[in-house]
């Protein structure tokens, strides 16, 4: 059984070139995506995600006019949370910095292509139905973190992926599913992806345009100083 067990380094190989092949997909240096994301209790909030390389990502959603932001600069990872109560930026902790991290590293290439130059390991584990179709199943390791990535069988597109996260002081298995795949730039891009929480549906997120190699400063991505406090100008 083991020798009819497909090589990771092929299937890496043919999930690159169902997406558009390597030069395709290096040639995308910035993405600006607009749509909508659906949460698990049918609230939709207007969605843009600002994505450049090396490693930078923005998204951006909008709560009745109020921004909801999680970002990384390369550095540091940060957000915007006024569901948590403050609408003021704030430093991401090691835990939740993680998703965002690794939505930067493989927005435009990835979890794959290239996983040996980036020092990442991934393993054959298998192969299991996604959706009622076979796919072959990967264990890509990212540093600390494990992701499955789930390659369809027949179009070598990735279908979904499994990690662990760490949600309000609770590991959380986190299952997503990309699907609707069109061409920007004439690389392969998921316009549908949904999420799961431990199995429970959590959010839908549904692309509507994406602006490919549009100029994007890096500024973007910088989590903004904190304005100064006033000095008090009134007579005593």
């Amino acid at each position: 059984m083991a020798q009819d067990a497909p090589s990771v380094d092929d299937l890496v190989a043919k999930n690159v070139a169902a997406r558009g092949g390597a030069d395709k997909i290096k040639a995308l240096q910035t993405l600006k995506v607009t749509g909508t994301m659906t949460a698990g209790n049918g609230m939709q909030l207007p969605l843009t995600i600002f994505v450049k390389r090396p490693g930078l990502i923005r998204t951006e959603m909008n709560l009745q006019g109020t921004p909801i932001v999680q970002a990384f600069d390369g550095k540091t990872a940060w957000g915007i949370n006024p569901m948590m109560g403050s609408t003021e930026p704030k430093q991401s902790t090691e835990a939740e910095s993680g998703p965002v991290r690794r939505s930067a590293a493989t927005f435009l290439d990835g979890p794959l292509m290239d996983y040996k130059a980036k020092g990442n390991k991934v393993e054959y584990a298998g192969k299991e139905d996604v959706n009622g179709s076979p796919a072959y199943k990967l264990k890509v390791t990212m540093g600390t973190q494990d992701v499955d990535v789930y390659i369809d069988a027949k179009n070598y597109l990735e279908v979904r992926s499994t990690a662990k996260v760490n949600a309000m002081g609770q590991e959380m298995t986190v299952d997503t599913y990309p699907s609707d795949y069109k061409a920007e730039g004439g690389v392969l891009i998921a316009h549908t992806t949904e999420s799961k929480m431990n199995g429970t549906p959590m959010m839908k997120m549904s692309l509507d345009k994406i602006e490919v190699n549009a100029p994007m400063d890096d500024s973007v991505f910088k989590m903004p100083a904190k304005p100064e406090a006033k000095p008090d100008t009134k007579k005593q």
